[in-house]
């Protein structure tokens, strides 16, 4: 078994399993929300699919519909938890966004026609505090979070080294970190110079250290760049060989 392939699984599922504030806001807001969704259909039998007035569930207002929405709702939230860190801050921000802009609009629908879901002024408070939370958590939580491939490729290329060490891995080592790509936080497999993927931006990394935010914009991704050779250094090593 390679290094590679033994530390896929235990890195990957690890990283699934973290709790990252992001995953657990996840975790907990899809569960409410589920259970809402299924609350909803036992006080709205004989309410039509997108009534404009429905029945009451504690202090909320839903119709079949808007069983379905907090349904779908609450799956985004879980399965974005479940799949890493990254997933959950988005599926966050994204239901964060579209809840606020339904909170508000839901403000002018209640006693309309327009009000397909059902909307009452207790739905409108729940939605635009779930997507306060939301947003807040997707900003400000597990911006230089390492998970996933970024986790598995430093792991690697730092263990390659180490193994280098004794004379063995050496190789491996140097073709990890130079396909590597590695994001903003993660940390260097080795001290060199890293160039960005916007391609207008590039950074020398010491062993171990953290790599910087782009300055041309977020998101982006570091890919090690090997030290160029000369030519008259490759010509007397054609010639020794």
């Amino acid at each position: 078994m390679s290094i590679r392939s033994g530390l896929s699984g235990a890195i990957g599922s690890g990283a699934r399993r973290a709790g990252s504030a992001n995953q657990m806001f996840g975790y907990g807001f899809g569960a409410v929300y589920l259970l809402v969704g299924a609350a909803g259909f036992l006080v709205t039998s004989g309410i039509g699919f997108a009534a404009t007035k429905g029945n009451n569930l504690i202090f909320f207002d839903v119709n079949p519909l808007h069983n379905i929405v907090h349904l779908a709702v609450g799956g985004l939230f879980v399965g974005g938890a479940v799949a890493g860190v990254r997933w959950a801050r988005r599926v966050n921000l994204l239901v964060g966004a579209v809840y606020l802009l339904v909170g508000l609009v839901g403000l002018f629908l209640v006693g309309s026609e327009a009000n397909l879901i059902a909307l009452n002024h207790p739905d409108n408070a729940l939605h635009l505090g779930s997507a306060l939370l939301a947003l807040l958590v997707g900003v400000f939580a597990d911006r230089n979070a390492v998970v996933g491939n970024n986790a598995l490729e430093v792991a690697t290329a730092r263990l390659a080294e180490r193994s280098s060490t004794n004379g063995v891995g050496s190789a491996a080592a140097v073709a990890a970190s130079d396909e590597d790509l590695f994001a903003a936080g993660d940390v260097a497999p080795r001290k060199g110079r890293y160039r960005c993927s916007c391609n207008d931006f590039a950074v020398i990394v010491r062993d171990g250290g953290r790599f910087p935010i782009c300055p041309v914009g977020k998101g982006h991704h570091y890919r090690y760049v090997p030290p160029k050779r000369s030519t008259s250094t490759t010509t007397r090593k054609a010639r020794s060989a």
